[in-house]
């Protein structure tokens, strides 16, 4: 809404505390102003709420050649981090998300 925030997504193979990490950063500030933890792979897909109030996460379920099971999306506090909900009960990775 203001364009003052860019998601971003960890999809490194290297460093697996940080697998199924996302960082909000401030542009203004150029800093990391919030880190969201909680999914258990890798993100394929981030969005922002069309308000900016929350942010979408999805991921898949293929890590390094493994399948995770984790299938579901989470809906997270923008400004928080905080996971509101996990909506779970696919059968396979999402790949996309969109809010309408």
């Amino acid at each position: 809404p203001n364009s003052a925030f860019l998601a971003t997504v960890y999809t490194g193979w290297e460093d697996i505390e940080k697998r199924g990490n996302a960082y909000i950063y401030d542009i203004v500030s150029n800093k990391c102003s919030v880190n969201l933890k909680g999914d258990t792979n890798n993100i394929t897909a981030i969005v922002f709420s069309p308000d900016g109030e929350l942010i979408a996460t999805a991921s898949n379920s293929w890590w390094r050649g493994k399948i995770s099971k984790d299938y579901s999306c989470r809906i997270w506090e923008a400004q928080s981090g905080a996971c509101k909900y996990v909506l779970e009960g696919h059968e396979d990775g999402v790949s996309h998300i969109v809010f309408s």
